[in-house]
């Protein structure tokens, strides 16, 4: 799952004019925080699909810390007590997640170069 904070992380690397803008609301009063994101293209130039996989593998390790320091803060204080333990157990999962493909993408782009 991405945010838009690793969406900027993203195409921040990539050359292009980029307008990224989020909003956030949550399911219900006390309920889990959802993002809606949008992400406007200002230029005519294509990016290319391993342009931009190059952009995402480049950015994993500032996405991977991005997750910790989430972890790190806890979910919001809108969300109920009920829910807190779900949002933090996501919040761990996000930052295992980021972990493996970062782990991973920096061992492949390892041997490439043996």
């Amino acid at each position: 799952m991405w945010d838009s904070n690793d969406f900027k992380i993203i195409f921040s690397k990539l050359a292009g004019n980029f307008q990224i803008e989020s909003s956030r609301t949550f399911t219900r009063k006390g309920g889990w925080p959802l993002e809606t994101i949008c992400i406007k293209y200002n230029d005519n130039n294509l990016i290319s699909l391993q342009t931009l996989e190059n952009a995402i593998k480049s950015s994993l390790k500032e996405i991977h810390y991005n997750w910790i320091e989430k972890r790190n803060k806890g979910p919001p204080n809108q969300i109920k007590d009920e829910l807190r333990k779900r949002y933090n157990a996501f919040l761990l999962v996000q930052v295992a997640n980021t972990s493996m493909w970062k782990y991973n993408y920096s061992r492949t782009s390892r041997n490439s170069i043996n």
